[in-house]
């Protein structure tokens, strides 16, 4: 079971979301959804340092750097510019003064 075809899902049941660790695959030309892992209800894990602790280790796993790091060292007005670089290549591309 070649490890690209599972993603984390969101479904919604009720008043509740939750997450899970799918599978996805093709069963006579349908494509297919396995649940593997439930990790449980969004609300009571997204806070849950149990879960963070977790989440940050498959982070190093996979060679992500800290992403929250990242952004406390980053400044607003980097960010903002980002926004301005964005929206210039957008105007560029859609052939529209900038």
């Amino acid at each position: 079971m070649p490890a690209y075809d599972r993603y984390i899902k969101v479904t919604k049941a009720g008043k509740y979301e939750y997450v899970n660790i799918v599978r996805s695959f093709r069963e006579n030309g349908k494509v297919k959804h396995e649940v593997l892992f439930n990790l449980g209800r969004r609300d009571e894990i997204e806070n849950n340092p149990a879960f963070q602790r977790m989440a940050q280790r498959l982070a190093e796993l996979s060679g992500l750097k800290d992403i929250r790091k990242d952004m406390d060292e980053c400044s607003e007005a980097i960010i903002r510019n980002w926004g301005y670089v964005v929206y210039k290549r957008i105007w560029k591309d859609l052939d529209m003064c900038v």
